[in-house]
């Protein structure tokens, strides 16, 4: 049965209205490192292997630092291994991404278009905040307009620009600035004039810098007033904003390169490497400072790449140009002889930043005057100053690191702020208010309510007292009203801010009672309730680390599932209470679970692990559970045993539970691309998981499209309600008009459906049984399909231009819902 057609979208479109700038400016990508996706898995995972061996015998700070640098390998893997080419190229999706502004899409306008409607949160969320971690969203960048106090901006984590012009408010209102602009993370946030300007690329798929991985509309700007942004055509990934006093005159900093703009951000040009070996270095670029006296001196700092597999012996950390980029001095080892003459009467270890794994400096224009941060790898933290002209380094304080500091530097790098020229707030895991006279600090301890651990943004104004605080799950407002910096409360002002960070979302209907949760990252599990009436508010439920995906009892949603350290956890109660399974659970983000149709105390799950690369023959690849977790067995026998493989997508069919589909992909990658394997299974027995037999498609995919299985993983797979033999498959590659491929007979023969869908991975597919509708979830929003055109329209309107991870389709309800990575979890009435 081929899908019908139920709903003509208008053909009407529009073209992003963007300004261009002028050709002269040079491609920076040209420059991009050689190595490419396939190589750093191959290196990380050795790497990584080795580290986990040897975890026993790491202190707690130690395993602490590997576990968090674990999560931000597998965010990076995870999203990556979709978004590159065949070759492992990790420049072809920034491209693509880049390209987004010129691509057509519907211009909604008619009524009888759906309108998409956020379902939140429209509130903070409720529960407890265990070990600090609940949130609804990274906020990186906070900015202040100096003409009016009360208008504050802020730059959000795969969230884009927002602004409110009541921050002072209990619960300030908030307003995106960046619906329709493909803009992921905003790093930094600047107000010059009458102008905002905010520095984009994509944080969250970045690990250690690898290969630029980050994509991004570099430097965008717009009036201050209103109107629509500016996007030069020059793009790259910009983490910081530096202003001359020549507001004309702007530099902006990436991981690896420094850029210039003398036209107050109209166009941007790279500036001479700091070094030569910059790329192939471990230094990741993390601020930049412009002398206020004279725009031609910049100073830029770095930080160390714990993890990265370059063995290119280059660590330094500080450079100084006095003409504009021109040229760069290696100030590193000034401040590495500066720090060690002064420390050598005190005996302590002295510093060494060129060879130490772990060191990493930030700065700050403190009135003309440049405050440097050294956090280095002997528990130490240095602050240094320079006046004037910059060119004399003073060391006037030292602190020995507290508990966590070893693993937040990235949090130290964007919270450094001096206050005075003897007081500095530093935001790490904890907020630290550094007294230079007295040569101490005070931890501001405690989680304040919903204050998250990690803080990511500081701004404080001394004539007003006011702190704003960002972090992994909101932002706070506090103010120092004894003039003594001595902070006791945090008032949470996240107002209506929807940046949920969903990897995805598990769906309940009874009738007039709807439940709907999502597996977040940073934050934490987080449900919402909708007794017939409005959706009631998101709740933070059990899970003290903090993401993963999960899944909910189709018949029963008080029993869910979920991605706990790696494993997976069950809960009978909603998540109040819950029990470990002691199974491996896949990764953090892209683990897979299915249920029985018809009994749903019966699941299928992967059980595969990242990190054990040691372990070559694997107990578990597919396991099966009969008791709702009480105890499980593999599955997989039938099933190729790929090297280190995963499984990527799991779909049992409704009308035939013993029918399953199950892709799977290579975890350990060759240079020469990827593997990936598809199976069909007519004789799914619960209770006799040792009669399960495969059928192997893999070969009548490749009949089809001999390429499509080497170049791209099956991010998912959807099954017609009432036919077990058609089946639709979401691929996730940079091949155009390779997205979506249709079987109706079972996986037998193919049909190529991706016609005029953008060129960016179809990360989730639904099928409406009703309405006889495909639906598919990409990066650039919810795109539905006209069978009688054979070609894909963007669905409805209002739908922020962000990366769509799950959808649910409710027929009783007549609603499509979908949960986004950085932009929430949203709702439309489906076409009829």
């Amino acid at each position: 049965m081929k899908i019908k057609k139920k709903f003509l979208l208008l053909s009407s479109l529009f073209i992003f209205q963007f300004t261009f700038s002028q050709n002269q400016i040079q491609n920076t990508r040209k420059d991009i490192t050689e190595n490419n996706y396939f190589e750093l898995v191959i290196a990380n995972n050795e790497k990584f292997e080795k580290r986990f061996e040897n975890r026993s015998t790491l202190n707690e700070n130690e395993k602490a630092a590997l576990d968090k640098e674990y999560k931000k390998y597998v965010r990076w893997h995870s999203y990556w291994e979709t978004r590159v080419d065949e070759n492992g190229n990790m420049d072809s999706y920034d491209k693509e991404y880049f390209s987004l502004k010129n691509i057509k899409n519907k211009k909604d306008v008619e009524k009888n278009i759906p309108k998409w409607s956020i379902i939140g949160p429209t509130i903070f969320p409720r529960g407890k905040n265990q070990s600090g971690l609940k949130g609804i969203g990274r906020i990186d960048a906070i900015t202040v307009n100096p003409k009016n106090k009360n208008h504050v901006i802020i730059g959000a984590r795969s969230g884009g620009v927002w602004q409110t012009q009541n921050i002072d408010s209990n619960s300030p209102t908030w307003v995106s600035l960046t619906d329709d602009l493909p803009i992921g993370t905003v790093n930094d946030v600047k107000i010059v004039g009458n102008t905002i300007y905010a520095a984009s690329s994509n944080e969250s798929a970045n690990f250690g810098g690898h290969g630029n991985s980050r994509y991004g509309l570099g430097i965008i700007k717009k009036p201050l007033s209103g109107g629509k942004w500016y996007v030069s055509n020059e793009k790259f990934d910009a983490n910081k904003i530096a202003v001359a006093s020549n507001t004309n005159i702007m530099y902006s900093l990436g991981s690896k390169h420094v850029y210039k703009s003398i036209d107050a951000g109209l166009n941007w040009i790279k500036t001479k490497n700091v070094i030569p070996e910059i790329e192939a270095s471990k230094i990741l670029l993390s601020h930049i400072e412009v002398n206020p006296i004279n725009s031609n001196i910049v100073v830029v700092t770095g930080r160390v790449d714990v993890w990265s597999y370059s063995k290119v012996p280059v660590n330094n950390l500080v450079f100084k140009t006095t003409d504009g980029g021109k040229t760069w001095e290696n100030l590193t080892d000034s401040v590495e002889s500066l720090i060690n003459d002064k420390i050598n009467a005190t005996k302590d270890v002295k510093v060494n930043l060129k060879k130490s794994s772990d060191n990493a400096i930030a700065t700050y224009n403190y009135k003309g005057t440049l405050y440097l941060c050294l956090r280095s790898s002997i528990s130490k933290v240095y602050f240094i100053t320079a006046e004037k002209d910059w060119s004399n380094l003073e060391l006037y304080n030292s602190l020995s690191s507290k508990k966590r500091y070893a693993f937040s530097s990235d949090n130290m790098i964007q919270t450094f702020q001096v206050v005075s020229k003897n007081e500095i707030l530093l935001g790490t895991r904890r907020l630290r208010v550094i007294n230079n006279t007295k040569h101490n600090e005070t931890i501001l301890d405690g989680y304040y309510n919903d204050l998250h651990q990690d803080i990511r943004a500081i701004n404080y104004n001394a004539t007003t007292g006011r702190l704003l605080l960002g972090t992994d799950g909101s932002i706070h407002r506090t103010f120092d009203i004894d003039n003594n910096l001595k902070f006791s409360n945090f008032p949470n002002i996240s107002g209506n801010l929807n940046l949920f960070l969903a990897f995805n979302m598990a769906y309940n209907n009874f009738g007039n009672f709807r439940t709907l949760r999502i597996g977040n990252q940073d934050t934490g599990w987080y449900e919402n309730h909708n007794a017939g009436l409005d959706w009631l508010g998101w709740t933070r439920t059990e899970g003290i680390w903090g993401e993963g995906r999960v899944y909910a009892d189709p018949k029963n949603a008080s029993v869910i599932y979920f991605n706990k350290a790696r494993s997976l956890h069950v809960s009978n109660n909603g998540g109040v209470s819950t029990s470990f399974t002691a199974r491996r659970f896949g990764n953090y983000n892209r683990s897979q679970l299915k249920f029985n149709p018809n009994n749903s105390s019966q699941l299928v799950f992967d059980s595969n692990e990242y990190f054990n690369l040691k372990i070559k023959n694997y107990t578990y690849a597919l396991s099966l559970s009969n008791d709702q977790m009480k105890s499980s067995i593999d599955i997989s026998n039938g099933i190729e045993k790929l090297k280190q493989g995963i499984n990527t997508a799991i779909a049992i069919s409704k009308s035939n539970s013993s029918v399953m589909y199950v892709s799977r992909k290579e975890v350990r990658y060759s240079v020469d691309g990827i593997n990936n394997t598809l199976y069909k299974t007519d004789n799914l027995n619960f209770n006799n998981p040792k009669s399960i037999t495969y059928t192997n498609l893999t070969e009548n995919l490749n009949k089809y499209d001999k390429t499509i299985l080497s170049k791209a993983f099956i991010n998912d797979i959807e099954v017609e309600d009432t036919n077990e033999h058609e089946i639709w498959l979401a691929f996730g590659n940079l091949e155009k008009g390779k997205k979506v491929y249709h079987s109706i007979n079972g996986g037998v023969t193919w049909n190529n459906i991706s016609t005029n869908l953008p060129n960016t991975p179809v990360n989730t597919l639904a099928y409406d049984a009703v309405n006889n509708t495909l639906f598919a979830g990409t990066d650039y929003g919810v795109y539905i399909y006209d069978n009688a055109k054979d070609s894909w329209f963007r669905f409805g309107r209002n739908l922020p231009v962000s990366m769509v991870t799950s959808i649910a389709i409710d027929n009783h309800k007549n609603e499509i819902i979908a949960s986004t990575h950085g932009r929430s979890v949203w709702s439309a009435q489906l076409p009829n």
